[in-house]
């Protein structure tokens, strides 16, 4: 466990060394206990056992390009690109690392036929390829029929990739979708409550903001009296709350 720790460090520091990305937000997680009452926690994503997970799937997915690169295999890759704007490579606050996460595209499968050229330097562990959906030498589809066994052509990826692009686009927006139900059910039982909030971004009539202890997104209506920015950190009341309406309605102060 040592030695793979000492990995795991010295391969973030190349990987932010050769201009990685590094964006890490609090992961929250909700369960319901056993009368019923719903439990909330908030998990550091920078503890010393995630770091060491993260780094070492992000390592074997690198070894997976070179390896795949150096064969000329073709293969699918996730190329988690940014939506127009830059990322900044700077350690930051919860608003900067919220906001760099917004960035990013959603779920994308593309697929690659040249050599990869892998570069320590990714985003993230999905602008490598996935080694669960294409491995070397595995079967490819109708395996038993004469050339199972290898891996797959270009044309069977393309295939793959069809079948694949619509269903786990779903499946993000099933999970999103999920995670914000159970905390709105979860703050139903907060109504009346102080809240601190991250101003995110100014719209016409109100603010986008961010609920610091859930990592929920809500809106908070402007009126008349103050003034603010992004990035301003405030308090809030939780007004009221519905679940089934997707709705939140938030106070400042």
């Amino acid at each position: 466990m040592v030695h793979l720790r000492s990995i795991a460090r010295k391969f973030r520091e190349a990987r932010l060394a050769a201009g990685a990305v590094h964006i890490s937000v609090p992961e929250i997680n909700l369960w319901l206990g056993e009368n019923g009452d719903i439990n909330l926690n908030r998990v550091n994503r920078e503890s010393p056992g995630r770091m060491l997970v993260a780094e070492i799937m992000i390592l074997a997915n690198w070894l997976m390009a070179r390896f795949l690169s150096e064969n000329g295999v073709p293969a699918i890759f996730d190329p988690a690109r940014t939506e127009g704007a830059a990322l900044s490579r700077r350690r930051g606050d919860l608003f900067q690392h919220w906001m760099q996460r917004r960035l990013l595209n959603r779920f994308v499968l593309a697929m690659r036929r040249e050599a990869f050229r892998p570069r320590v330097g990714g985003l993230r562990d999905g602008d490598l390829p996935h080694p669960q959906i294409l491995r070397p030498g595995h079967p490819a589809p109708g395996a038993g029929r004469p050339g199972a066994g290898r891996a797959y052509s270009a044309e069977e990826i393309d295939r793959l990739i069809e079948d694949l692009s619509m269903p786990m686009g779903r499946v993000g927006r099933l999970q999103a979708g999920r995670q914000r139900y159970w905390l709105l059910r979860y703050l139903e039982q907060r109504i009346g409550q102080k809240e601190e909030a991250i101003v995110l971004v100014r719209r016409r009539h109100s603010y986008q903001v961010l609920l610091a202890d859930y990592m929920l997104e809500c809106e908070l209506p402007i009126t008349g009296g103050f003034e603010l920015k992004p990035e301003d950190l405030i308090q809030v009341t939780i007004q009221n709350v519905s679940a089934r309406k997707d709705l939140v309605s938030l106070t400042i102060g």
